[in-house]
């Protein structure tokens, strides 16, 4: 081999080598560029999973606030449903309550046997004071007129008493006359005398004038009962307008109540007629209300937001202030129907003892302490039937909504 060949072998034995070196060289760098990228990605990767992990924990947590968040929101909902069908079945008892308060203070049996005894005193024929008017009143003609006469003014005198008497027993009573039938049997009596005067001599002037005075006394015992008694039922009838004023408030109030549950209650016109006790009985009674809504709550199955949100299930705010009124009103109605007849019975026994002189003292004293015990039934009576603690515990429920 010539020395030329040997040094062209050599050259390409040493570009051999030299290629081989710069691909071994250019697999390493290749290498050592992915080993690099390699551990570049797994950097990448671990912040990947880090920020994964991170995203888990902060996700949980998430779910776990959200969850405390639906549940807390369930049990508000839970609890204002719980609170607005207590309020809603609360109401109907009170309204029964307040109902029947109302309508036993006009159907109280000691208050007709307490007015009816105090009645008795305008019989002419009642003896309780210590006379008898009819009796008294003839005595007075007799004494005063006709003297022991068998005849007055040409007229029979037992005709004339007859006549006398008969006036006392059947009063014939107008407008004109007098609206007190004793005053105006006593006033018929004095004209027939006088009547009788004019037409004789047998009655002088001053018979007249005494049997006035006589009279007089009588005509003013009976006038002072008419006084008490009218007096009474000018403040009866002030409170009897307050307490149909109430009711007619407590009837706005019930039905509202029952159109909100009820929607096609306010179809029927003919509900505007019933009383409001056949009204409650028919429509709003505490266990008709509770089946009422038990239905609502099935139709929306236990959704509390819908129930909430259904306009049948409404109660509006000034509804609690509709009912204290009505609690207070009630309240004080039965105290002012106390305060009358206790003003009556003061008035009253003032009046009786100021007719001492037509009467008999332990007589008056005995009625007047009769009178006294039936008004104290009358004040039991009353404060059993206007029932003001349990309208107050009605009432308390639906006051702490």
């Amino acid at each position: 081999m010539s020395l030329f060949s040997q040094t062209t072998l050599a050259g390409q034995n040493l570009r051999g080598v030299q290629d081989s070196l710069r691909i071994v060289y250019s697999n390493y760098f290749e290498t050592v560029s992915s080993f690099n990228k390699l551990d570049s990605l797994d950097r990448e990767l671990g912040t990947i999973r880090s920020n994964y992990s991170s995203f888990r924990q902060e996700l949980n947590e998430n779910n776990a606030k959200i969850g405390e968040l639906t549940t807390a929101e369930l049990t508000t909902l839970s609890t204002r449903w719980a609170n607005r069908r207590a309020q809603i079945i609360e109401t109907a008892g009170f309204v029964t309550v307040a109902e029947t308060s109302l309508s036993a203070l006009t159907l109280l049996q000691e208050v007709t046997d307490y007015t009816n005894a105090i009645s008795e005193l305008n019989n002419p024929g009642n003896e309780e004071l210590g006379f008898n008017l009819n009796d008294r009143i003839i005595q007075i003609l007799e004494t005063e007129i006709v003297k022991g006469r068998r005849k007055v003014n040409d007229g029979e005198a037992d005709k004339f008493l007859a006549i006398a008497s008969g006036i006392i027993d059947n009063p014939l009573t107008t407008l004109v006359t007098s609206s007190i039938p004793v005053v105006s049997s006593i006033k018929s009596i004095f004209d027939l005398v006088v009547g009788s005067a004019v037409r004789g001599k047998d009655i002088s002037v001053d018979d007249i004038t005494e049997l006035q005075k006589s009279m007089e006394r009588y005509v003013a015992h009976y006038e002072r009962l008419a006084v008490a008694q009218y007096d009474f039922e000018q403040n009866l009838s002030a409170v009897n307008i307050r307490r149909q004023t109430i009711e007619l408030l407590l009837r706005n109030f019930t039905k509202e109540r029952i159109k909100t549950i009820d929607p096609s209650f306010a179809q029927k016109p003919k509900n505007d007629d019933l009383e409001l006790n056949t009204i409650i009985t028919r429509y709003y009674l505490q266990d008709d209300v509770q089946a009422e809504l038990d239905l609502l709550v099935s139709e929306y199955d236990n959704d509390y937001g819908a129930l909430l949100l259904d306009e049948r299930t409404t109660y509006p705010s000034y509804g609690i202030a509709q009912a204290r009124l009505i609690k207070d009103e009630v309240e004080t109605i039965g105290k002012e129907y106390i305060k009358v007849y206790n003003d009556y019975q003061s008035s009253l026994s003032k009046a009786l003892l100021q007719s001492a002189d037509i009467g008999k003292v332990g007589n008056i004293e005995k009625k007047i302490n009769f009178l006294d015990g039936q008004l104290l039934k009358v004040t039991s009576a009353l404060n059993s039937a206007i029932k003001i603690e349990r309208l107050a515990k009605e009432f308390e429920p639906l006051n702490k909504f």
